[in-house]
């Protein structure tokens, strides 16, 4: 029963998603976003689960979807009038609550982050300051009153030190990255030797990278497993290494946006997106189901930058996309080498160190390479 209401759940946000990106931003996008959401193996696999995500994730697309058609409906508004309520701006704030409301019930860091979200998206959208006074005390009314939710959440058994909410979510983070870290290197000789060679200082980059990358694609085919654990991971990760080049590019896309509104709006959403997803690299570390889960946790928002690079994409037909895509071609070329040297001894096994600097050396090749090509077609 919970299994059948989880993927209601994650079917519902669907036409919400489409709806919201329809209206703001068009049909290209809206259609690319869609079927992103419908087709992404994570979507797929936690929406067929009794997991909290399908959960968010609608409440997120009802969020959306009331900001939009709210801001939509301010913007047609005539100028002596833009905050007379009408029943149309009564339902999409209607929307917008319930959907801050169900977040805040289900996991109060999914709200914080999307009042994050919607605040630098209502300051570009305004034309930077033009924002008014009841919006602003709304938003930080929720702000606040997540944050106490979260703190309390965390800390009922009274062990986090922090005098205040912030204190207290401090002190989580700091103690979960410290275990993660430790899990992680006690989990595995390979990272306890790795730790060993390195300064403590690159530690923490290290296992940021490293959550990054998890579900790591050759590992999922070369691993030893069962076949329906296989199959599984080798989805996860095919969906999240097609997904993350155009999350790297979104700052590109969003950068080329002539509009300059919705260019703010696209970099600001570039940042959230990618600082959450540096959260949960520290946070999940190497957990091959967790890191990946708490990642999705803003999947709607990453699903629209996807569909805006695709858009973008088609549109400038870019030739940074296809570099983007040679470097991660390297990366999974050289680690598939590594993994197959490991499990089944075939061909040389490269110290990991040396691996990596043939990785960041080829890396740096694409790139500058790019750069000169650039440069040598402006002239």
């Amino acid at each position: 029963m919970l299994v059948l209401l989880s993927a209601f759940m994650a079917a519902l946000a669907l036409p919400f998603l489409w709806k919201a990106a329809d209206l703001q931003w068009g049909t290209k996008i809206a259609v690319a976003a869609g079927w992103i959401y419908a087709l992404y193996p994570e979507s797929v696999l936690l929406g067929g689960s009794a997991m909290r995500e399908p959960y968010l994730w609608t409440f997120s697309a009802f969020a959306l979807w009331g900001f939009v058609s709210l801001g939509a409906q301010l913007r047609s508004d005539s100028a002596n009038k833009p905050y007379q309520l009408s029943n149309s701006k009564i339902i999409a704030l209607i929307w917008l609550g319930l959907g801050i409301t169900g977040m805040l019930l289900v996991q109060p860091v999914a709200a914080l982050a999307t009042l994050v979200i919607l605040a630098g998206w209502a300051y570009f959208a305004s034309g930077r300051g033009q924002i008014s006074w009841w919006m602003i005390l709304a938003f930080a009314i929720l702000f606040i009153a997540g944050v106490f939710l979260l703190s309390s959440g965390l800390n009922r058994s009274g062990n986090l030190n922090g005098e205040t909410p912030i204190g207290v979510l401090n002190s989580f983070l700091r103690e979960a990255v410290k275990w993660d870290v430790y899990q992680l290197e006690r989990g595995s000789g390979k990272v306890q030797r790795l730790f060993e060679q390195m300064p403590n200082w690159l530690r923490l980059p290290f296992v940021t990278g490293y959550g990054i990358f998890q579900p790591v694609l050759p590992a999922a085919f070369v691993e030893p497993t069962k076949l329906i654990w296989r199959i599984i991971a080798i989805l996860r990760a095919l969906g999240w290494y097609a997904m993350l080049p155009a999350l790297i590019l979104s700052f590109v896309a969003a950068a080329g946006e002539q509009e300059e509104k919705k260019r703010g709006v696209f970099i600001w959403l570039s940042f959230i997106v990618w600082g959450w997803i540096l959260i949960t690299a520290l946070r999940g570390g190497g957990d091959q189901w967790d890191n990946p889960r708490y990642r999705a946790i803003l999947f709607v928002w990453q699903a629209i930058l996807a569909g805006n690079v695709w858009d973008w994409w088609r549109t400038s037909r870019n030739p940074w996309v296809m570099r983007v895509a040679a470097m991660e071609f390297v990366f999974l070329m050289v680690f598939s080498q590594w993994y197959a040297s490991r499990y089944y001894y075939i061909g040389r096994q490269i110290p990991f160190i040396q691996m990596m600097e043939i990785i960041l050396g080829l890396w740096a090749l694409i790139f500058f390479w790019g750069l000169w090509r650039d440069r040598k077609r402006s002239v």
